[in-house]
């Protein structure tokens, strides 16, 4: 009887220790997936602001300086 009793613990702690592990995993696969997300829109979101800052330039001041044209 008492080694059912201690098979039951080992088991109810294998369960428990499972879902703490896929908690974990998941943690870590939520981090890893904002951390490439935040590079993606910070690298686009600058490529973008470059591309309008350029027109921009070129809209307000077409001739002022010929060599300050960058696409």
């Amino acid at each position: 009887m008492t080694n059912h009793l201690q098979r039951q613990k080992c088991e109810k702690f294998k369960l428990s220790s499972a879902n703490g592990q896929t908690l974990i995993e998941f943690i870590f696969l939520l981090l890893v997936l904002m951390g490439i997300s935040y590079v993606a829109i910070a690298g686009f979101n600058g490529a973008v602001a470059r591309q309008w800052k350029a027109i921009v330039q070129i809209v307000a001041f077409p001739f002022d300086n010929e060599d300050d044209f960058e696409l």
